[in-house]
């Protein structure tokens, strides 16, 4: 029978290796990323709506409804001003007329008054300001 002989293991040193730096995401680069906007709420956001009117009016934002406000009150309302803000009068048919104001970031306060064109003819509008 043959024996085979076991030899010692070399202790082989490790191979020389070489680092190279980890590629990562961001940091600086030549081109334009885009960039990814929070909407987040603020005092941008708020906007004082004021009936001058003797009258109740239902108010709605983009054709959903906030709620009433009562005749000579002041509201402080809390939404995203694009789109547009609409009232009707309270109480009355579905038939009634709308006042009817586009939203832009500028406007801070909407205002809704009564002004007579004659002795009869009563005009009711809605501006912002």
């Amino acid at each position: 029978m043959k024996l085979q002989t076991i030899l010692d293991p070399v202790e082989a040193s490790p191979p020389e290796t070489q680092t190279q730096p980890l590629r990562r995401s961001g940091g600086w680069t030549p081109f334009a990323l885009p960039r990814i906007g929070l909407h987040l709420h603020s005092d941008g956001e708020q906007l004082l709506l004021a009936n001058r009117t003797t009258i109740s009016w239902v108010i709605y934002h983009k054709f959903h409804q906030l709620g009433v406000i009562d005749a000579d009150e002041t509201l402080l309302l809390s939404l995203p001003k694009y789109g547009s803000l609409s009232v009707r009068p309270h109480g009355t048919s579905d038939n009634a007329g709308f006042l009817v104001l586009p939203l832009h970031h500028t406007i801070q306060q909407v205002v809704i008054y009564r002004h007579a064109m004659g002795a009869n003819i009563e005009i009711y509008d809605m501006k912002g300001m």
